[in-house]
């Protein structure tokens, strides 16, 4: 009888009720961190040049400038002694890869999504398309900026050019082209 009254006595200073739940269980946890992508780049890296008196000098160095961490993940690889590949995601979640190399042409291959559907037949569209996404990127690099080249080929666009064109001054030759996953391959080149 001792044992059922000091029982009682107990749940009464409870309030009857049973004991809470294990706190642990009543929030979600935390989501893991952003994982970046595994890269394998939608081109293939430029072949190495000859070390020879015409080609570029000195190693490639990454055109753009952003964490390696999520959300920008980006990539720099150097290739061979001429040549560079590099990978980053902008803030709307586009991937783009940027090829660089050359020997006597130095040349950057930018290939990535438009961030709207463009039709291949629309060369207004297409070079539209492929302003925004090297004005996109711009805001992405170091010291050597795409603002420029999204301004020629904004003022390019009316005119619709195919193949190769010239750039602004003509110093630079540029090559739009949409393929068929709808993604943009804009080919820059200077012939040195």
């Amino acid at each position: 009888m001792h044992r059922a009254l000091v029982i009682a006595s107990l749940c009464a200073a409870c309030g009857g009720k049973a004991s809470p739940g294990d706190l642990a269980n009543r929030t979600a946890p935390p989501p893991p961190p952003a994982a970046c992508p595994a890269d394998a780049a939608p081109f293939a890296p430029p072949t190495p040049a000859p070390p020879d008196a015409e080609c570029i000098r000195g190693a490639s160095s990454a055109l753009l400038a952003a964490a390696a961490a999520a959300p920008t993940c980006h990539v720099f690889a150097v290739t061979g002694p001429t040549s560079a590949v590099e990978a980053l995601t902008l803030a709307d979640g586009r991937r783009v890869w940027i090829g660089q190399g050359g020997c006597v042409h130095a040349g950057i291959e930018i290939r990535g999504p438009a961030a709207r559907p463009v039709a291949a037949s629309d060369r207004p569209g297409v070079l539209a398309a492929a302003a925004e996404l090297l004005t996109a990127l711009d805001a992405h690099t170091s010291d050597h900026g795409f603002a420029g080249f999204a301004r020629d080929l904004t003022a390019a666009a009316p005119a619709a050019p195919t193949g190769s064109f010239g750039l602004g001054a003509g110093d630079w030759t540029a090559e739009v082209e949409v393929g068929a996953d709808g993604a943009l391959t804009i080919t820059l080149d200077f012939p040195l």
